[in-house]
This record gives C-alpha cells, sequence and structure tokens, in this order.
C-alpha cells in the first residue's frame, strides 16, 4: 500500500477536509492520530474509523491548536502509541473575517508551531518525515471577500515553502508540502455574517464558486494522496478543485 505502517498526525480531523485525509491514509495501510478541538464529534469519528479499520489503527485526542501544552501533548502521545511520527497535517483552520486575529491565529501561527513540533519529533533518530500545510486556493489568488483569510494561507505556503528550501531539512530527510484546496462543502465555506469593512459582494463573489465549483472532501483526501505518489514531494503545491480536478506542482526560486 502507498503508505503501510506509517504514522500520521493530523489536527482539525473530526470532520472535513481533515477527516476525509484520515480516510484516505487509512486505506492505505497508515496509523492515525484524529486531533480536533471538538471531543464529540471527534470521538465519533475515530469511533467509526475504528470500526472500519481496526482498534489499533486510529485513536482521537482532544487538542485545541492555540494551546500550546495541547498540541505538544498530542505529539508526545502518539510518539508513545505508534513509536514515531512519519506525516504530519496541520489542517486545522477557520475563515472567519470578523474574528480575523484568531483567524491568524489558527491559520497561521499553529501551523508554525505544529511544523516546528514535527520537525523535532521526525529529525530525531534520522528518521525524518513529511510535513503537509494546508493552505488553500485563496493563498494563490485575490480573495477580496476573504481578504484576511486569504492572506493568512498565503503566509502558510510562502512559509512552508521556505521550510522546503532549508538545505538543513533537506539533510534530515524532512520534507514540506501545501494542499490547496478550492472551496468544498464543509462548515468552513463563506457565511453571511461577515465583518462589513471587508464588503462580500454575493454576485461577483459566486462566479467564483461557478469558476471553481464546490466538491466533496473526499477529493481533498485523494489529492493527498496524489501528493504521496510523487517520488519527492519536498516543496510541492497540491491544487484541488471541483471543476479543475488535482495538480501537483514543485516550487521553484
Amino acid at each position: 500500500m502507498l503508505c503501510e505502517g506509517k504514522v500520521v498526525l493530523i489536527t482539525g480531523a473530526a470532520q472535513g477536509l481533515g477527516k476525509s485525509i484520515a480516510e484516505s491514509l487509512l486505506t492505505q495501510g497508515a496509523k492515525v492520530c484524529v486531533c480536533d478541538i471538538n471531543v464529540d464529534v471527534g470521538g465519533a469519528t475515530a469511533a467509526r474509523l475504528q470500526e472500519q479499520h481496526g482498534q489499533d489503527r486510529v485513536f482521537f485526542m482532544k487538542c485545541d491548536v492555540l494551546v500550546e501544552a495541547d498540541l505538544e501533548g498530542v505529539f508526545d502521545a502518539v510518539r508513545e502509541k505508534y513509536g514515531g511520527l512519519d506525516i504530519v497535517v496541520n489542517n486545522a483552520g477557520i475563515a472567519d473575517e470578523k474574528n480575523w486575529t484568531k483567524m491568524i491565529d489558527i491559520n497561521l501561527k499553529s501551523v508554525v508551531r505544529g511544523t516546528l513540533l514535527a520537525v523535532d519529533a521526525m529529525s530525531a533518530g534520522g528518521r525524518g518525515g513529511l510535513v503537509v500545510n494546508m493552505a488553500s486556493m485563496s493563498g494563490l489568488m485575490a480573495t477580496y471577500h476573504l481578504p484576511v483569510y486569504g492572506a493568512s494561507k498565503q503566509a502558510v505556503i510562502s512559509f512552508t515553502q521556505s521550510c522546503a528550501d532549508n538545505p538543513h531539512y533537506k539533510r534530515a530527510n524532512l520534507s514540506f508540502a501545501c494542499v490547496c484546496p478550492a472551496f468544498s462543502d464543509t462548515a468552513i465555506l463563506p457565511q453571511s455574517d461577515l465583518d462589513p469593512r471587508f464588503p462580500y459582494p454575493k454576485k461577483e463573489a459566486q462566479a467564483q464558486f461557478d469558476m471553481f465549483g464546490i466538491m466533496n472532501p473526499s477529493k481533498v483526501g485523494e489529492a493527498f494522496l496524489e501528493l504521496l505518489r510523487e517520488e519527492s514531494p519536498n516543496g510541492a503545491i497540491v491544487t484541488v478543485s471541483e471543476k479543475f480536478g488535482t495538480k501537483v506542482k514543485k516550487w521553484r526560486r
């Protein structure tokens, strides 16, 4: 299988894109830690996945990515349970222009923190590994209706590409990549209650929905597997949308 026996930690995996990635990796033989701030949904998701793939292949742990001790605790728990860590997916994110400071904390700061914890965990013993940071197509194009969200995702892409280009990380067998979905049918889709300082002209915004379409989250799980099929995923940017499918590109300076 594609990632038989690999140990994976996914933040924000109770539902939506994180859940779909977990499902895809489990079908390929991985062992997965589903972590999320939502205990009820996260626990139920992990229970269903255990029924499908085995009790020893998946477990849930509560984690608020804004709480450093929570995030550190998840990394420690995964390494204690499975003896190592191969793939970290920093997926937790929100789209909330009214609470833009919190959004930057979750979408960017927690990704940086999660990446650094992954580096520490995967560098031990020279095992190496892959860090995948979930960005968005909004980080690759102008998104006037979600400007802070787009800025946070653009920053994630820049941060990830800088890590991928670091010679020290390359020597440590560490790889870094981004997955950039377009619109998907999840709770993160733009809501009507937005900050009036960031006008949301619905007619024009609908044109972007029409351009890319709205995909089932399962397509992002499939796109993640496309990334893993790359001979060298370091520096890859994976875009995925309903109308344009999945494309894997390598960043070039």
